[in-house]
């Protein structure tokens, strides 16, 4: 497994200019954010040749999309999501592509049409990611690792348990490899951390106690830790 530390992210981005750019006129940038796009972008320009087509397969308001479509050159670039608003965001950030309020068991596009799909923390549609990747193509698909958050966890719940980790080998794809995102952040104040946690789904399922504590807290340092399986499809299944 490669390691792509907070550190060696960020340095990552100060080489890269066009990323910079980008990451800047985002306006929200955060720092767990940044590693993780910087980490796909590397990716992406290591098993996407120039010019491939790219599918980001539940986009959201399209932080990782645009990232990725800059650092790429600007290729050909289809987003979809089933939240219109989120939609509607992700397109004016890039204004170039293709973007669609969809379901990604049905997506909108022509077998064989993208040589990049990109899944962060979305439904694994996989019958559909093999039928619009060439032949060839890469699958990046990203998930939270065993100790993502777990400070944060050791607040909201009296027995945390860490996420599941797991090597899961697919028919018609080839593992490439799976690269390690870690590093720590430090949420300075009260509002930042519940700006945090309500970008998580714990949010929706905390016991009030555990919430409360939460929101007693002057600052927090959590553990941010992804994992990036990255996939080849085969020629034949």
């Amino acid at each position: 497994m490669r390691s792509f530390s907070l550190h060696s992210s960020l340095f990552y981005l100060h080489s890269c200019l066009l990323l910079i750019v980008v990451v800047l006129n985002l306006g929200e940038v955060s720092v767990y954010k940044i590693a993780l796009l910087a980490a796909l972008c590397a990716l992406g320009a290591e098993y996407a040749p120039p010019g491939e087509a790219v599918l980001d397969s539940g986009c959201g308001e399209g932080y990782y999309t645009a990232g990725l479509w800059e650092a790429l050159g600007r290729p050909p670039l289809a987003g979809i999501d089933l939240s219109k608003p989120s939609v509607r965001l992700a397109a004016r950030r890039v204004p170039e592509g293709e973007f669609a309020v969809a379901f990604a068991y049905h997506l909108p596009l022509a077998d064989a049409s993208v040589g990049l799909v990109l899944n962060c923390f979305s439904p694994l549609a996989l019958d559909e990611f093999r039928r619009v990747l060439r032949p060839g193509g890469a699958f990046l698909y990203v998930v939270p690792a065993a100790d993502h958050l777990w400070e944060l966890k050791q607040v909201l719940y009296d027995t945390p348990y860490p996420n599941e980790e797991k090597e899961t080998p697919y028919p018609g794809l080839s593992y490439q490899e799976i690269q390690a995102v870690d590093g720590t952040i430090h949420l300075p104040d009260t509002q930042a951390i519940l700006d945090l946690f309500q970008m998580t789904p714990y949010f929706w399922k905390t016991p009030r106690q555990g919430a409360l504590r939460l929101a007693g807290l002057p600052q927090l340092d959590t553990t941010i830790s992804f994992r990036i399986h990255v996939f080849r499809k085969q020629d034949r299944p």
